[in-house]
């Protein structure tokens, strides 16, 4: 690890949005982290071989024991035994198993956004070859395995063209591509994000996929000046003009009715563009009736910036820092920041929240250097905000030439219609490449664990002799965002608490 996450105080540099790294921790902020900068940390899951070697480094293990379905409740003993040339140590091991098990369905929804062609580049085998096919159903597996129920068609699945004013999609790839998941267990489909913003100035969009720059790292490098007509001759057509209405018709409906003829349009969600403004409000309104009118039925799915869209989607993503995340507790401190979620469900809107390159300091996420603890306890904050969906926009989103074996924190700022930064360690991904196969981490473990610890207490919360008990525990794990229990060891009391309850 190169530099530490910030604690949120620190001087910003001219033209940057933000500061996300440092290389200077302040006293506060070293007391967030778990190891200062530089550093090495062990975070990679790689299974282990015999004859591991390392050089001036210690080997560290991790076990992970399975527990089959049909395992008697009780306490387990074993041992583990590891030698080194002459040198040999056993250390005792005790499982005790609850007779608490999990729902065949999981009830909450996570989504890690995965970028296609950074796995065909850190693998070096060519997009769509067979050899991709197999490497993509191992991320598949590795995903699904640790609970993520949500996959993204990505534009480079649909393979738009416009040849000669038609929109051209390839049907074929699309259907492998959805099978692939779907196969491995995956529950919700996610389209692409229709349209672009280039500048946060802009109040509309731009179909990139229609423009001659396709790719978004040509996309955004692209900075024409003038109107919105002038700049749609660069960027793509705007979307709600009659050019763009009329190429969204040549994509959207085929491609719903596509879905609808494979019985998949009820699993499907549907994105506008990505973090709205209010600037942005009327374009997305009107964008989001003509998806509608050519989708008719769809779910469409945003993480949304402002208040002023409240409505104009079937699934709002928060940012777990964004205010209206933050409501008052209730006069007994209990999960006061469900409110939220409830006042959105009322008007038939389903609340998810997400985590990226901020919140930082105090705060829940998932960055490199943050205890584990915190990244568990992510999904406890589903339960406590009563929000239904979890999403981070980094699986494997390496930058362009990070080597994520060698780098956490990419060199270059990260460009954004509306500035940039530097993004924090290990904000990019959460597994990493190896050859013909790819790893999980620590890290990415621990959501999987925080998630079975979400859907232990939806079981409790659903029956009313256990749910009073269930939130007692709640309470004394976490009341928001910023205040939770940092002790691994309080924390392993409460959830063995949480066992017994649900044994």
């Amino acid at each position: 690890m190169e530099e530490n996450t910030t604690f949120g105080d620190e001087p910003v540099q001219p033209g940057f949005l933000a500061a996300f790294t440092t290389t200077s921790l302040t006293p506060k902020a070293h007391r967030q982290v778990v190891r200062a900068a530089p550093c090495e940390l062990a975070e990679v899951l790689v299974p282990a071989k015999q004859g591991i070697k390392e050089d001036g480094r210690p080997v560290v293990l991790f076990i992970d024991y399975t527990i089959p379905d049909d395992a008697e409740a009780g306490a387990y003993a074993g041992s583990i035994e590891a030698r080194s040339g002459s040198e040999r140590t056993q250390v005792a091991v005790e499982l005790e198993v609850y007779s608490a098990t999990l729902p065949e369905k999981q009830e909450l929804k996570v989504n890690n956004w995965f970028n296609l062609r950074r796995i065909a580049e850190v693998h070096d085998v060519e997009i769509w070859s067979e050899g991709y096919w197999r490497l993509l159903r191992k991320y598949a597996r590795l995903m699904a395995a640790n609970r993520q129920t949500m996959f993204g068609v990505q534009p480079e699945v649909y393979g738009l063209k416009v040849v000669d004013g038609k929109v051209q999609c390839n049907y074929e790839r699309l259907e492998r591509y959805i099978r692939l998941f779907l196969s491995e267990g995956f529950t919700e489909i996610e389209g692409t994000h229709v349209s672009y913003l280039h500048s946060v100035d802009d109040g509309v969009t731009f179909l990139n996929w229609a423009s001659d720059y396709p790719v978004h790292e040509d996309w955004f490098a692209k900075r024409p000046p003038g109107d919105n007509e002038s700049k749609a001759s660069v960027l793509g057509p705007v979307p709600t003009t009659p050019e763009g209405h009329a190429l969204l018709r040549q994509w959207l409906t085929p491609f719903w009715d596509f879905l609808g003829k494979h019985g998949w349009q009820d699993m499907f969600y549907q994105h506008v563009f990505d973090e709205p403004r209010a600037t942005q409000a009327d374009h997305y309104r009107h964008l989001s009736l003509i998806i509608r009118q050519l989708m008719p039925g769809v779910k469409i799915i945003d993480a949304i910036q402002a208040k002023e869209l409240n409505g104009a989607n079937d699934i709002a993503v928060l940012r777990l820092d964004d205010p209206r995340m933050v409501v008052p507790s209730s006069p007994d401190g209990s999960n006061g920041e469900r409110v939220v979620a409830e006042e959105n469900r009322r008007q038939g809107v389903e609340t998810w929240y997400y985590t990226c390159c901020a919140p930082s300091g105090e705060s829940l996420n998932r960055f490199i250097d943050f205890p584990l603890i915190r990244t568990r306890l992510l999904h406890w904050y589903n339960y406590v905000s009563g929000t239904s969906g979890y999403l981070h926009w980094g699986l494997n989103c390496y930058q362009l030439d990070q080597d994520p074996w060698a780098c956490t924190v990419p060199a270059e700022p990260y460009d954004m219609p509306y500035g940039k930064f530097k993004l924090p360690p290990g904000d990019t991904h959460v597994v990493w490449p190896g050859g013909e196969d790819v790893f999980g981490s620590m890290r990415l473990l621990a959501m999987r664990n925080g998630i079975e610890d979400y859907e232990l207490l939806a079981l409790l919360r659903d029956d009313p002799e256990t749910a009073g008990a269930a939130n007692e525990i709640v309470d004394q794990v976490i009341r928001s965002s910023t205040s939770y229990v940092q002790d691994p060891v309080e924390f392993d009391r409460h959830r063995r608490r949480l066992l017994e309850l649900a044994s």
